[in-house]
């Protein structure tokens, strides 16, 4: 089961940009499980403010917490700003 196998790790890291990302989230809580969520859409420990595509790639701001961290790489996609979301929370 999801919830004991990750008590050995002690972290997840959830997109709750779906409902099956915040019923993980539901069903963790109250673990020892230490769980970092990201979104595109919505309020997450990790959430996306604004991104911008451009020939180069993607400039992404984010919020962390109270802080703003701004970001660019070189992929375009909305798939692609949730993935480095999912980095920046798993950071």
């Amino acid at each position: 089961d999801l919830k004991n196998s990750l008590r050995k790790q002690r972290s997840a890291v959830v997109n709750i940009d779906d409902s099956i990302g915040r019923e993980i989230v539901k069903g963790l809580a109250g673990s020892d499980v230490r769980v970092l969520t990201f979104s595109v859409t919505g309020r997450a420990d990790v959430s996306r403010v604004r991104a911008v595509e451009q020939l180069d790639g993607t400039e992404v701001v984010c919020r962390v917490g109270g802080d703003s961290l701004s970001l660019h790489y070189d992929l375009i996609g909305d798939y692609n700003v949730s993935n480095m979301l999912a980095v920046v929370a798993a950071l």
